[in-house]
């Protein structure tokens, strides 16, 4: 819709779109000057959809190892995040040795259990609500974010004679999809957008777009101009997409610190960006 504001003072001004079940639209340093009409303060809200991915790994803890172990979660919608809440299944005979935190697909990382409880106690349930998160950080950290790509959780034991288990996790995620909008998702050229976080340790999302269907290649190369890893390699929809990089080359290693970039090739198109791994 189209919507005009009158009699307004002279000013700097932010304005905000809202819409119940829709996304939010924010459009900061609007100036409105006197006798003058200000035009062109334009926004797009996209319908807001609950999803939700689980693993069960079955993972055991190890006793006393502060190294812990993780499990990753993939995550295969491009959703930009306006809540998001995290399941937890851990039992353990002591919780009170337990360290367990999330990191998105953007490297925000969270703490949610920080060697609180004991023997009677199992962390399971919804964070937050079922469970008080303990920081450092919280979960309204990730809003903004775009859900798509690998998410991790790790788990920690940090005092001997207690064992435990790793048994489910649960990512669930209310946000805006950006497919209630037809066709002004799709971008009228191809784009190799951003990398968030950049620099980044120890994985980052690199966002492309398609104006049309078609192979698309995406890999990483070195400043040697070697390659390290393909991310994407074969067809793709139109439209907008995300892909997380672990800072893994294709044989599994992890690489070293420094400056790689990725390399976008489609249709006739050659696009590339920098991207620092610090360790």
């Amino acid at each position: 819709g189209e919507y005009s504001i009158s009699e307004m003072y002279a000013g700097t001004y932010t304005v905000t779109a809202t819409k119940t079940d829709w996304s939010t639209g924010v459009v900061e340093g609007v100036v409105v000057s006197e006798g003058v009409v200000t035009s062109g303060v334009d926004m797009v809200l996209t319908p807001t959809e609950t999803y939700e991915y689980c693993e069960s790994p079955s993972l055991s803890i190890p006793d006393n190892s502060p190294a812990g172990v993780y499990d990753y979660l993939t995550f295969p919608d491009d959703v930009e995040i306006s809540g998001v809440e995290i399941y937890v299944n851990i039992t353990h005979t002591y919780i009170g040795d337990l360290i367990v935190e999330i990191t998105s697909p953007e490297g925000t990382t969270v703490r949610l259990h920080d060697r609180s409880g004991g023997s009677a106690d199992n962390i399971i349930g919804w964070y937050p609500g079922d469970l008080t998160v303990t920081g450092p950080g919280s979960l309204d950290d990730l809003i903004g974010e775009n859900a798509g790509g690998e998410w991790s959780i790790w788990a920690s034991d940090n005092a001997g004679a207690d064992v435990g288990m790793l048994n489910d996790w649960c990512v669930r995620v209310t946000g805006s999809g950006g497919t209630g909008v037809d066709d002004m998702d799709i971008p009228r050229t191809y784009v190799l957008g951003g990398v968030s976080p950049n620099p980044f340790n120890p994985m980052t999302t690199v966002t492309y777009a398609m104006p049309s269907s078609g192979h698309v290649e995406l890999s990483v190369y070195n400043v040697a101009g070697q390659l390290v890893k393909v991310l994407v390699d074969g067809p793709e929809t139109a439209g907008w997409h995300a892909v997380t990089w672990d800072g893994r080359d294709d044989h599994g290693g992890s690489v070293a610190s420094g400056v790689y970039f990725a390399r976008m090739m489609a249709d006739g198109f050659t696009g590339s960006t920098k991207m620092v791994l610090l360790k």
